[in-house]
């Protein structure tokens, strides 16, 4: 229900995109023939989707142990931002983590129930901040009670 409700806001264009639709088509079997290791699939999910929608965060974050990310502007920077939609460094290390995950390897990255969960409160807002229409999400209130 979550995938189907943000695949709706998210794919707005009517121009096929054969890539695209593998990776979404590729995603969705994984899924469906995984027995164990996926609790992080949603949020793999979602930041790699951002790759085919032109919304896609750095990857190249630099090393400095106080590093911010700024969610509005996409980018690392060394002061906390002026605005509201930053990430600060504890917060912004973890992105790095989430931005090197893949189906294969994710089950290597341990998270918590509330690291899980706040990470995906920032990924909808990173959607949020970049694609206008986006909104938010009202399969996310329900994914917040069944794993309260």
């Amino acid at each position: 229900m979550f995938v189907a409700e943000f695949l709706t806001k998210v794919l707005r264009e009517e121009t096929p995109d054969p890539l695209l639709y593998s990776y979404i088509e590729q995603s969705l079997l994984w899924l469906d023939t995984s027995t164990s290791q996926y609790s992080n699939f949603h949020l793999v999910f979602l930041m790699r989707m951002t790759h085919f929608i032109g919304i896609e965060p750095p990857s190249n974050a630099p090393s400095t142990p106080l590093c911010y990310f700024d969610l509005m502007g996409s980018e690392y920077t060394d002061n906390q931002p002026l605005h509201q939609h930053f990430l600060p460094p504890e917060e912004t290390r973890r992105l790095r983590y989430i931005l090197h995950m893949n189906y294969d390897n994710m089950h290597l990255y341990p998270l918590s129930h509330n690291q899980r969960r706040r990470i995906l409160e920032i990924i909808n807002t990173y959607y949020s901040l970049h694609l206008p229409s986006f909104g938010e999400l009202k399969s996310l209130e329900v994914l917040r009670d069944i794993f309260a």
